[in-house]
């Protein structure tokens, strides 16, 4: 929430979240193998609340994720009373909104510990399980108290239950998914007399339109006779297919962002790319890749000449 944002009743700020004692930890992933058990993943940083999962045996497709992270509030009872957040007869509780755009789904998820005003140190243990499948590109999960109950009501109070009671989230984190899922948003459609593939660009400006299927993305015709073989099967020559299918889609992204970028700014500067941007993917496909941009041709021929291939096939 930005922080000139208006608003009608108190919220956390960060001069309550000093007084209450508000405390995160930062985030624990991890996935079961069925050999081994429960596997940790890469920790996250203090500098940086972005995770990139591409380590290890995890599988977006075949591996579930398990997100877990502890939050503490030493002083509870300096959230509640008359010229505070909420009365001492109500109750708050900690929430998160996990959504994914590229991954098609968002829900709010209730943690069941009740925040009351209390002396005692208030500790909830947030923990959610990712199912095999159901992850790709980016996952967000942004973390806030909201009011749980209401029985007394006071002005420049929230009053109805549900309410958003932070400024801004107590902690917002962001998951990159590794795998072919990751690449860009396909979907599909049915057209018997259509080609097996076609690629549509909708987005306005790359450096802040996000990587989407609103924005950009590649269309499978169902209905074509290749369909199947290409997204059912493993063989040799499904393979080759949808390694050009990749090869040239990237290509031809990246080919209109650079064109873009020039036209609205005079440059390509991946550095001024927002979090989740077509620019940001592209820059990271433009550094894994080591992308000539030059022009079309060279960009073809840097992706058809690195690992990619090899990634396609794996």
């Amino acid at each position: 929430m930005a922080n000139n944002e208006l608003s009608l009743f108190r919220k956390i700020n960060d001069k309550y979240r000093a007084a209450a004692g508000i405390k995160v930890d930062l985030p624990r992933l991890s996935f079961d193998d069925p050999e081994e058990g429960k596997v940790e993943l890469p920790e996250a940083s203090e500098e940086s609340s972005i995770i990139e999962i591409n380590a290890g045996n995890w599988s977006p497709a075949e591996s579930n994720l398990r997100y877990e992270q502890r939050f503490r509030i030493e002083r509870p009872s300096e959230l509640f009373g008359v010229d505070k957040i909420t009365d001492s007869a109500n109750k708050i509780g900690l929430a998160a909104h996990i959504y994914s755009k590229t991954s098609f789904f968002q829900e709010t998820v209730a943690h069941p510990i009740d925040i009351v005003d209390a002396e005692d140190e208030v500790e909830i243990d947030f923990k959610h399980v990712f199912s095999p499948g159901s992850l790709r590109g980016y996952l967000f999960i942004d973390f806030f108290l909201y009011l749980k109950e209401v029985n007394v009501k006071h002005d420049f109070q929230a009053s109805r239950i549900g309410m958003n009671l932070c400024r801004d989230d107590l902690y917002k984190a962001r998951i990159v998914i590794d795998g072919e899922g990751a690449m860009f948003p396909i979907v599909e459609y049915s057209d018997p007399d259509g080609p097996l593939w076609t690629i549509e660009k909708d987005w306005q400006d790359p450096e802040t339109d996000e990587f989407d299927t609103v924005n950009v993305r590649i269309k499978i015709n169902t209905a074509n006779p290749l369909a199947k073989q290409v997204m059912k099967s493993n063989g040799r020559m499904a393979n080759e297919i949808m390694t050009t299918i990749v090869v040239q889609s990237m290509a031809m992204i990246i080919y209109e962002t650079v064109l873009d970028m020039k036209r609205n700014y005079d440059e390509l500067d991946i550095n001024e790319a927002y979090d989740g941007s077509i620019l940001q993917v592209v820059g990271e496909w433009i550094n894994e890749y080591d992308v000539d941009t030059s022009n079309i041709m060279t960009i073809v021929d840097s992706l058809q000449n690195s690992d990619l291939n090899e990634k396609m096939k794996s």
